[in-house]
């Protein structure tokens, strides 16, 4: 039993790896520059949006559908809010190692 609850981890895990937001969130993280959380940023602000609407539009009487949309947009914000929050911290520590190595690599004595 666990084992195939392992394998359909690893099924899901394999198809969400090339959901959009996900390649998304890969390409702003590799860059790795400030700017690029402004975007993330904006990304996020614009998934909230979209959960509130899709919530109004089943508050009013609309279709089931805009419940698991609403949630989807919910989670795909939260993701973009967590990569804004992470990126600064993210590129402070790759910052300090580049220096730290460079530091240790000057005192290393040729043989």
């Amino acid at each position: 039993m666990i084992r195939a609850a392992w394998n359909v981890g690893i099924a899901v895990h394999a198809f969400l790896y090339f959901a959009p937001t996900n390649l998304l969130l890969r390409r702003l993280r590799v860059v790795g520059s400030l700017q690029r959380v402004a975007l993330g940023l904006s990304l996020a602000v614009a998934y909230l949006f979209a959960f509130g609407f899709c919530f109004t539009i089943l508050d009013r009487g609309g279709a089931l559908l805009f419940a698991f949309l609403g949630f989807l947009m919910f989670w795909n914000a939260c993701k973009f809010a967590w990569m804004v929050l992470l990126t600064p911290a993210h590129l402070a520590r790759r910052l300090h190692g580049n220096r730290h190595a460079k530091t240790t690599d000057s005192h290393v004595s040729p043989m």
